[in-house]
């Protein structure tokens, strides 16, 4: 390790000089500017693609009617499903619905979406 050292070393001197420091100064302002823009760019790119792939994700999600419905769904519950609603100054409510039935349901939905968006590429590759 000391040789591969020694010899960069040697290497690196040969042709750099020191810096004068009000040189340094300037050029340490410029860039610093320059990593600045560079770190947010790198986070915005980041963000935007951690939300394309949480919508990827969910991509099912607006087929379900509520967001207990989706619970409910993908917990697998069988037969009627009561859920209950509380909110601040408002009087709980609830509701019950087959959950079996619900499944089916969305399953046809998930379906049809499926089938639209395959016809929505079939168009795009024969118009292109």
């Amino acid at each position: 390790m000391w040789y591969f050292r020694h010899h960069a070393r040697r290497f690196f001197r040969g042709f750099m000089k020191p810096i004068d420091p009000d040189v340094a100064l300037k050029w340490h302002k410029r860039f610093r500017y320059m990593y600045l823009f560079s770190a947010i760019s790198a986070f915005g790119v980041s963000y935007y693609i951690f939300q394309s792939h949480q919508k990827e994700i969910g991509a099912y999600e607006d087929l379900d009617t509520t967001p207990s419905h989706r619970q409910a769904r993908l917990r697998g519950h069988s037969g009627k499903v009561i859920i209950y609603r509380f909110g601040w100054g408002k009087e709980p409510e609830y509701y019950e619905f087959d959950n079996e039935k619900y499944t089916e349901e969305y399953n046809e939905r998930v379906k049809k979406y499926e089938q639209k968006k395959a016809n929505v590429k079939n168009e795009e590759i024969l118009t292109s």
